[in-house]
């Protein structure tokens, strides 16, 4: 049995698989825990190899609520198992480590890279506004939600996106929807991303970056 493990970590290696960067132990950190870290030992090695945007901070962190990890994409779909796809779910370690950093981030007191720049254009909503606001719901995994995870996902979906955005659910539920202790369940679209949303959608929709 230890020759055949042997045999395949070395046939992993091999192939360029990674795996020993898979199963390093996650140190514990006090205090200057930051993005570099996250990526060493979680993004790096579980993440970027299908998802480009996990090396990039700026882009991780439009899928972060700073101080709530329960209301960042990026941990409740690492701590359900639905990411990293096709692997071992994230020890209880590593998620640990994940929601640490976006717990710190709160008291985080420079500014948060930028992504792209705002802009009526799919290419910058798509970063700004659907996957930091909506797809952490409206997702290809949501069973009774519709998803807006593509172009053409939102293009269908256009007028009930517009409404929700202005006047939320019929109940009076704003869009993100609000979690049991009152907060947002997503970052809340400023007015700046709601206004380039509507100059999108006057304008036709492009598709174009």
């Amino acid at each position: 049995m230890k020759i055949l493990m042997l045999l395949f970590l070395v046939s992993c290696v091999a192939k360029g698989t990674n795996e020993s960067a898979l199963f390093r132990s996650v140190p514990t950190i006090e205090g200057g825990l930051n993005f570099a870290t996250v990526q060493e030992f979680i993004l790096g090695p579980q993440c970027v190899g299908c998802h480009a945007w996990a090396g990039d901070e700026a882009l991780v962190r439009t899928r972060v609520v700073p101080g709530n990890p329960s209301a960042s994409r990026l941990y409740t779909e690492l701590a359900s198992g639905r990411m990293p796809r096709g692997a071992a779910k994230l020890s209880p370690q590593q998620l640990k480590l994940v929601s640490d950093w976006i717990v710190a981030l709160a008291g985080d007191t420079n500014p948060p890279p930028q992504p792209i720049e705002l802009k009526p254009t799919y290419a910058s909503l798509k970063v700004h506004l659907f996957e930091r606001s909506c797809t952490m719901c409206h997702n290809a995994s949501a069973r009774r939600l519709p998803s807006f995870e593509t172009y053409d996902d939102v293009v269908d979906e256009i007028e009930d996106i517009e409404y929700y955005l202005e006047f939320g659910e019929a109940d009076g539920t704003p869009m993100p929807p609000l979690d049991r202790d009152g907060n947002p369940r997503a970052p809340v679209p400023t007015k700046e991303i709601v206004e380039a949303f509507k100059q999108w959608v006057v304008s036709g929709m492009p598709k174009g970056e």
